[in-house]
């Protein structure tokens, strides 16, 4: 059985992520990989109350999607 791993890169989405997670998982996602930039709210806590995510903090102010995606898709390997 394949599994299906999704990524996430958040920062203060502490209106939405709980409700983006549930969609995923809800959707047929298995695990998701979230990159947390720098948030100041509660986006991290409202992730990690999900068994299923796993949590990247990145301090950095500097936008690096490009970079950040590509660390998120290795560890989904």
């Amino acid at each position: 059985m394949s599994k299906i791993i999704g990524t996430i890169l958040a920062r203060n989405e502490e209106d939405i992520i709980g409700e983006c997670i549930r969609h995923n998982l809800d959707h047929g996602v298995n695990e998701i990989i979230l990159m947390n930039n720098n948030s100041d709210d509660a986006t991290r806590d409202i992730a990690a109350s999900f068994p299923e995510v796993t949590i990247i903090d990145e301090p950095s102010n500097h936008y690096l999607q490009g970079e950040w995606q590509s660390r998120m898709a290795h560890l989904a390997l």
